[in-house]
């Protein structure tokens, strides 16, 4: 309907119609908002979307596959994410280690990094040194995938020669300095590793509670606390 929204001045399909008899992703649904996770339930359990304007509902064969950085177990507890979407949801889990766990594939990812960003620039995509990998492999990426593809963009802006080598990595200083004065404290290593050790009890337990935090010694009630902490970082 015209004027119903913003640039509501000509048709427009919605997601769920234009991926009908596809795929659609959804990244991050863990960031959803409450107010909108029961439209998301009803069109996934009714395959039925009634768009802007329309008086009619319409049927659409969409594959779902959803993505999210959270412990969206962990959000249904804490009542930030409903727990029927959750196993509306997770149908199948494939779970995701961050990349520190996986520094292996850290070659395979810079080397397509550098090779997309030399084709935008129209240049032969540079060759990365062997310490330049090892450079990389050694660092944790807290930020994951989306960390390390920013990363070999900057570098792809400074350094314009055919090899890249770990000199010419564009590390940011003041963050390294921060990282040396904070790689002494105890309280952070002991923050690391019991984040660690929750992560693996859930893992271990299938996500349930009651027996990870029987797992790790601990109440449920500080298993709480402690996710709930964590999320918030």
């Amino acid at each position: 309907a015209k004027g119903a929204f913003t640039g509501a001045d000509r048709a427009r399909e919605g997601l769920f119609v234009a991926a009908d008899g596809g795929i659609l992703f959804l990244d991050e649904i863990g960031e959803l908002p409450l107010d909108l996770q029961p439209k998301l339930l009803r069109v996934l359990q009714e395959g039925e979307v009634r768009p802007v304007g329309a008086t009619k509902l319409s049927k659409v064969h969409v594959r779902v596959v959803a993505a999210t950085a959270r412990d969206l177990r962990a959000e249904t507890q804490l009542g930030r994410f409903r727990e029927d979407l959750f196993y509306r949801l997770n149908v199948v889990e494939i779970h995701i280690p961050p990349l520190r766990e996986r520094p292996e594939d850290i070659p395979l990812l810079v080397d397509h990094f550098l090779r997309r960003l030399a084709q935008q620039e129209g240049r032969r995509p540079p060759r990365l040194a062997g310490d330049a990998v090892a450079a990389l492999q050694s660092r944790s990426w807290p930020g994951n995938v989306r960390e390390l593809m920013n990363f070999m963009e900057k570098t792809m802006i400074f350094c314009r020669r055919e090899e890249i080598d770990a000199a010419s990595l564009p590390w940011d200083s003041r963050r390294e300095n921060r990282g040396a004065v904070n790689s002494y404290s105890l309280k952070e290593a002991v923050r690391r590793l019991e984040k660690e050790y929750i992560r693996k009890a859930l893992a271990a337990t299938g996500g349930n509670r009651t027996l990870a935090a029987r797992l790790l010694e601990i109440s449920l009630r500080a298993l709480h606390y402690k996710l709930t902490e964590y999320d918030t970082d």
